[in-house]
């Protein structure tokens, strides 16, 4: 695991849409799921909320899916903050979502059309190069490297 030490999974309710759109709505996910380990018997408390980003790469726009990665030292309460490297997702995807009336997520639309695991579509789309599961493990390894660095 990215952190060295015993790992236990926990549900932890985000508040926010099924499929977050935009930095903002991912990183208060993040930040709730957070909010509702804080009472956890643990040394440290790792959230994670994945959403979509739009950007405009020239005259059409670009989408990516990226996880926002809180990490919380319950000890100390020093907070590091990271994101997944982000992996692009075509936009004919998520105008299928859009069109569906947003509902559910993009991964559900991915999953039906590429007949994959609709939690890790990053895997097909990267053509088996780069699961959900390491995608993750990298940006957790990130915050975990960045949470006790502090200007002196």
């Amino acid at each position: 695991n990215a952190l060295g030490g015993q790992v236990v999974g926990m549900k932890a309710p985000s508040l926010v849409n099924d499929q977050p759109v935009g930095i903002d709505e991912t990183l208060r996910g993040a930040r709730n799921r957070l909010s509702a380990l804080m009472d956890a018997e643990a040394d440290v408390a790792v959230a994670i909320e994945n959403g979509i980003m739009r950007g405009l790469g020239g005259e059409e726009e670009v989408w990516f899916d990226i996880a926002a990665v809180i990490l919380r030292d319950l000890t100390t309460g020093t907070e590091s903050v990271a994101t997944s490297a982000g992996v692009q997702v075509p936009t004919a995807f998520v105008g299928e979502w859009v069109e569906g009336g947003s509902e559910g997520t993009v991964g559900d639309i991915i999953s039906e059309q590429l007949n994959c695991d609709k939690q890790d579509p990053h895997a097909a789309l990267t053509q088996g190069e780069f699961a959900r599961t390491a995608l993750l493990e990298h940006a957790i390894r990130i915050a975990a490297s960045t949470l006790r660095c502090e200007p002196e």
